[in-house]
């Protein structure tokens, strides 16, 4: 999920159109993402509507996450 279907979301769209990702996958990270929706109950675009905080917040929040995955996966993979 992204910004983009969230925005969708709210704006009262029902139906999107995607399309198949045809490049590399980092899979660790995906399943690493997943696990965090899941932990945090999100399983539909529309559990994050009451979710939305200041671009500035996003940014920082971001990073850290961002950081924490990469300080993860790197553990994970023996780095």
């Amino acid at each position: 999920m992204d910004i983009r279907e969230l925005v969708a979301y709210l704006k009262g769209m029902r139906e999107i159109k995607v399309e198949w990702e045809t490049g590399e996958w980092d899979w660790d990270l995906y399943r690493l993402c997943v696990k965090w929706c899941k932990n945090a109950n999100i399983k539909k675009i529309s559990d994050l509507k009451n979710r939305i905080i200041p671009e500035k917040d996003y940014k920082i929040l971001r990073l850290k996450r961002c950081k924490k995955a990469d300080d993860i996966l790197k553990k994970d993979n023996g780095s």
